[in-house]
Parts: C-alpha cells; sequence; structure tokens
C-alpha cells in the first residue's frame, strides 16, 4: 500500500459525502494524480544456495520534468508501522532517482526457512520542487520451503582388490569398486543426506593399472618339467663343444656350448633354448677342427623337453614413501621403489632364480597418486610468509674503552658505539633481527670523550707523586706542579674545605679586639 493510494481512498470518500465539493468543480482524484508518487515492490526468489533474495524497487510517477529524488528505505517487520512521514529512522540508502523511473533500492536476503511478508518503508525528497512522499508495501513469496541445490550423488571409494593373475607377463589385474549414493534433503538437519533407501544406491567398477606379482605369487606359478641332454667327455681333450640344433625344417645352427680344457669323466649339460628347436647332435671338436666325439640325440631321448623361457626379471615392490607435500594444494606426493632382479636358470634347482649377482639388480621409482595431508601435516605448514623487508639498521649502546681513561690531564674516559646491518629472519610470524651475530655488519663506529664518573675518579691510581708526574722539588716550580696535581675533582673539594676553615678563623680573631675594646 502506497501513500497515495490511502489518500485517494479517504479523498473519494470525502467527495463522496461532500456532494459540495463536486458541485465546486474541485476534483482532488485530479489533483493527486498531478503529484508526484512512488510504489514500492519486493519479490522474493529463492536461490540455489537455499537463501531468498528479493530486490526491492521504487516506482516514480508524475514527478515534474527537472526534479530529482533522493530516497530512503528499510525494511520492517510483518506488522504494519504506518506509511512514513519522514526519513526518520530510515538506515539505508540514499539512492538517487531522476523524473519518472523505477530503481533499485537494495536487495533484500532472508533465510530459505523465512515465512511471512515483511513490510518496506521508503520516504522521497524531489528537487527542487521540495515535494516529498512516504511509500510502503510488502515483501512476498517467502512460504519457508527455499533449499539448496542438490549437490549430486557422493561416491564413497573402494578398496584395491585384486584381479586376475598371469603367469606369462607376472602381472596381477587389480580394481575398486566405488559406491554411488545419492543425496536427499532433511528438514530436520537442514542439510542434503545420504539417501536412507539403499536400493537407490549404485556401484560402479574402476579398473586400475595393474601391478607386478609378488615373489610368493609367482612361485605359486606352474613350472614346466625340464630335462637336459648330457655327455661325458672320457679323454682329456682342449676342445669346443658345439650343440646341432634343428628347427622343424631341420635347418642346422651350431651353438658353442662351453670350451675346455676338460679333465676326463667332465658332465656337459647342453639344453634346448626355446621349444620350438631340438638337438639332433652334440659335438666335441679339436681347437684344428677335428670331430674328437660325437653323441647321437634321437626324438625318444630326453632332449625333446625343453628349459622354459625366461620369465624376465622378478620385480620386488617397495613400501610406500612419502614424497614433497603441497602446503599450496595441502597434498602429499606419494612413491615407491621397486627393485628389478634379473633370472637365471639353475640347473639345481630346474627353475629360474634371482641372479645372486647383486650389481645386476636395479631400482625403479614408481610415482603414486597423491593423498591429502593428514590434519598434523596441515598444522606443520608455514603461515604465508611476506617478503623479507631487508636489513634493519641497529645503533648499540656506548661502551667504555678500557684503558681510555686520562687521570692526569683531563679527567675523562673515552666511549664508542657501533652501527651495524642485522639481516631479517621469519620467526612465530614475524620478522626478527638475526640472533646469529655472525650475520651482521659493522657499519661505522662513533666515538666520543665523556668526563670520569666518580667511581671511575677513585679508580685512578693513588701512588707517589713522583710515579704521577708530580716534581716534589721544593721552590716555586715544585709547587705550581704540586697545585696542578691538586686541581682533580676531589682535590679541589678538599681545597674549597681549607678556604671555608681559613676564613671562619680569620673572622673570630677580628672579633675579638673589638669585643676587648668594649
Amino acid at each position: 500500500m502506497t501513500l497515495a493510494t490511502s489518500w485517494r481512498r479517504r479523498l473519494g470518500a470525502l467527495v463522496a459525502s461532500v456532494p459540495l465539493v463536486a458541485a465546486l468543480g474541485m476534483s482532488f482524484g485530479a489533483a493527486e494524480a498531478q503529484a508526484h508518487t512512488g510504489d514500492l515492490t519486493g519479490v522474493a526468489v529463492c536461490q540455489a544456495d537455499g537463501s531468498y533474495k528479493a530486490p526491492v524497487k521504487l516506482t516514480t510517477a508524475n514527478v515534474p520534468a527537472g526534479n530529482s529524488g533522493s530516497t530512503m528505505w528499510k525494511l520492517g517487520t510483518p506488522s504494519f508501522q504506518g506509511t512514513p512521514t519522514s526519513a526518520a529512522g530510515m538506515d539505508r540508502g540514499p539512492v538517487a532517482s531522476v523524473g519518472n523511473t523505477t530503481v533499485t533500492l537494495g536487495t533484500l536476503t532472508f533465510p530459505g526457512t523465512t515465512t511471512g511478508s515483511p513490510w518496506v518503508y521508503a520516504y522521497t525528497s524531489w528537487t527542487p520542487d521540495g515535494f516529498a512522499r512516504g511509500s510502503d508495501n510488502q515483501i512476498t513469496g517467502m512460504d519457508g520451503t527455499c533449499i539448496p541445490d542438490n549437490p549430486g550423488p557422493r561416491t564413497v571409494i573402494g578398496t584395491v582388490q585384486k584381479g586376475t593373475a598371469s603367469c606369462t607377463t607376472h602381472e596381477v589385474e587389480q580394481f575398486r569398486v566405488d559406491t554411488v549414493i545419492p543425496q536427499v534433503w532433511s528438514a530436520t538437519a537442514k542439510a542434503y543426506i545420504d539417501d536412507p533407501d539403499k536400493s537407490h544406491w549404485t556401484t560402479v567398477r574402476v579398473d586400475l593399472p595393474s601391478r607386478p606379482m609378488t615373489a610368493d605369487e609367482v612361485k605359486a606359478c606352474p613350472v614346466p618339467d625340464v630335462k637336459q641332454c648330457v655327455t661325458t667327455v672320457g679323454f682329456p681333450t682342449d676342445a669346443v663343444v658345439y650343440a646341432d640344433v634343428h628347427t622343424a625344417a631341420d635347418s642346422p645352427v651350431d651353438n658353442v656350448i662351453t670350451s675346455g680344457p676338460f679333465t676326463v669323466n667332465t658332465q656337459i649339460s647342453v639344453s634346448v633354448p626355446t621349444t620350438n628347436y631340438k638337438f639332433t647332435v652334440i659335438r666335441i671338436v679339436a681347437k684344428d677342427g677335428t670331430v674328437l666325439k660325437t653323441q647321437q640325440v634321437t626324438s625318444t631321448t630326453a632332449c625333446n623337453t625343453v628349459i622354459p623361457d625366461n620369465p624376465g626379471p622378478r620385480t620386488v615392490i617397495g613400501t610406500v614413501q612419502k614424497g614433497t607435500a603441497s602446503c599450496t594444494t595441502h597434498e602429499v606426493e606419494q612413491f615407491r621403489v621397486d627393485t628389478v632382479i634379473p633370472q637365471v636358470w639353475s640347473a639345481t634347482a630346474k627353475a629360474y632364480i634371482d641372479d645372486p649377482d647383486k650389481s645386476h639388480w636395479t631400482t625403479v621409482r614408481v610415482d603414486l597418486p597423491s593423498r591429502p595431508m593428514t590434519a598434523d601435516e596441515v598444522k606443520a605448514c608455514p603461515v604465508d610468509v611476506p617478503p623479507n623487508p631487508g636489513p634493519k639498521t641497529v645503533v648499540g649502546n656506548w661502551q667504555k674503552i678500557e684503558g681510555s681513561g686520562d687521570c692526569v690531564t683531563t679527567y675523562s674516559v673515552w666511549e664508542q658505539q657501533g652501527t651495524w646491518s642485522v639481516p631479517q629472519i621469519w620467526s612465530n610470524g614475524a620478522y626478527v633481527n638475526d640472533p646469529n651475530t655472525a650475520h651482521w655488519t659493522l657499519v661505522k663506529v662513533d666515538k666520543r670523550s665523556r668526563p670520569m664518573t666518580v667511581a671511575e675518579l677513585k679508580a685512578c691510581p693513588t701512588s707517589s707523586d713522583s710515579d704521577r708526574g708530580i716534581d716534589a722539588t721544593p721552590g716555586l716550580e715544585g709547587a705550581a706542579h704540586n697545585w696542578v696535581a691538586i686541581l682533580t675533582p676531589s682535590g679541589i673539594v678538599l681545597l674549597v674545605g681549607l678556604l671555608a676553615i681559613w676564613t671562619t678563623l680569620v673572622l673570630r680573631r677580628r672579633r675579638q679586639p673589638m669585643e676587648e675594646e668594649i
């Protein structure tokens, strides 16, 4: 309701009750239409954050050209306080307007649980004609049901699980099962919570990078039966052993197995490198090319069963280690150091084993996903450190230069004062002087002379006159030197005392003759 509206109602009733006014042709409704008016509106709208926002607008009309308005306004309660007749108590504004227009006085924010329609009041003054008008209206649109937008489902990360293990690649698949939980609004908690109906929950399988098998997992893999072809050298010779290896196409390949010299009855083992090859003949050949011994290998011998292919190096998974911690992102890098161990065939174990020569082992750093900082790690982060202001000039205290006292002539001592350039370091939330004075730089040293204190005068040497440079020889010259020596602060005090005693004695002698005459 505006003041203009209430006036129109009152004037309408007055015109209806006083026919004389109509008879005289005085139309108060027409006159009111020509006066300035100001209508307030405010409609609250629910926001994504769960609050109401209500822009308060003022529409002015019937304002003569060339007039500018200034409006003060305030928010009231759901109870009507009356149309303002002045700007008293208005705590918002001023808001300027020109002529007939609509201006936004401001935007009010209310909790999403707000119900009812609070009143707003405004008072506008126009210049230069000096007209003023009060306005009022209620904020509408708030029923207390405004809640924030749903943030979307919450995902609970599942634990890493072991998948299929491959004895060929010696790797193990990994995955996890995450749970996706819809969010619903709780009027009690006034917040979004997990949907209590678990039938709405869903799961998602997330495949992760494979990992190398552990040593125990490798041991669990089946090992093929391994046999070897064996020949015995029955005589000493400096020879070379060859194995005639053939493929399925019977194309011979001479492979040098080992070389002598051999001793009597030395046992030599020869293995087929892959399943696609087989032995036909083992030959022992002298260095001059003479075949010293041959051994036929038939398809019925054990040489048709072969040593399996080398499975490749075994990787020992290292423990997860902490890397660099970032106080900016509040995350900690993680990594592990895996050990890669080559595999060698053991004829005794009839299996591939770790290479006993550890110099062949290598390490590999594996970077892992970062993790959030713990609460203690966050607390250990330094506060934001402002730029270093640079060295500070520090002026020291005046200090006495030992041995500089003059107990003979000036009865003074020398003092010195240092000026230092002191680096600044960050400590407990502020820059302070570097406590390590070794880092300080001496800029200058000032010196000055001052009179001795009483304590310093007393500390002057009291040796014999001759030791202090005083001439003890009788006579005027010697006496002059003695007077100079006496003119110390303590000597002056003594001399003044003696003069006072002498003056007192003289005055007493002068009084005695005068008293006798009387």
